[in-house]
């Protein structure tokens, strides 16, 4: 076991109240970083990051594009994006992997890579559950009754009133913790 590991499952060993504790504080730190920052896919990844002790510097300058909904072009929520890259850094392998061909000649899938994909299908079934849908306009108008076009700057301006803009990060809070949920499950 590694250190990253190591952390994880000592999480997973804790009492039921020291656990939800950890998961509350991952989801606080993702909300108060979209807060103060802004980036969903960043201010999630972050605080599963930090709490959990996964990825790096690089694996968190690899969400900052996907904030806005994939550059803010409307598609996947950021917040989404995050937590599934904690998901595949917690249980994906970083080399392609051996494992039993399935159907396909060509497909191999390991363990590891069925484990990843498994949460990340919860987590998205979660999340539409949650928020009405996986695009970032699915998330405004559960939250809004309103969609904001955010790659015009204009509409842009008025998304960034706190007043607005400040709902993302209960997006966000929400986002990491169905992940930390899922990651932290005893497997």
């Amino acid at each position: 076991m590694n250190d990253r590991e190591d952390r994880i499952e000592k999480i997973r060993r804790m009492g039921i109240e020291e656990k939800e504790s950890t998961i509350l504080s991952i989801e606080k730190s993702a909300s108060e970083y979209e807060r103060l920052y802004g980036g969903c896919a960043r201010s999630t990844l972050r605080a599963l990051q930090e709490h959990l002790g996964i990825g790096s510097n690089d694996t968190f300058r690899t969400a900052t594009p996907f904030s806005g909904g994939t550059g803010r072009s409307g598609e996947v929520c950021g917040a989404l994006v995050g937590a599934i890259m904690a998901i595949g850094l917690v249980y994906a392998d970083g080399e392609f992997e051996e494992g039993k061909p399935e159907s396909r000649p060509l497909c191999v899938r390991s363990s590891h890579y069925e484990k990843t994909m498994e949460r990340t299908i919860k987590l998205c079934d979660q999340f539409r559950g949650e928020f009405g849908g996986l695009k970032c306009p699915d998330v405004m108008s559960k939250l809004f009754g309103k969609v904001w076009d955010l790659r015009d700057p204009e509409m842009r301006v008025q998304y960034s009133q706190p007043s607005i803009h400040d709902r993302c990060g209960e997006v966000t809070g929400k986002t990491a913790r169905l992940a930390a949920t899922l990651i932290l499950e005893n497997d």
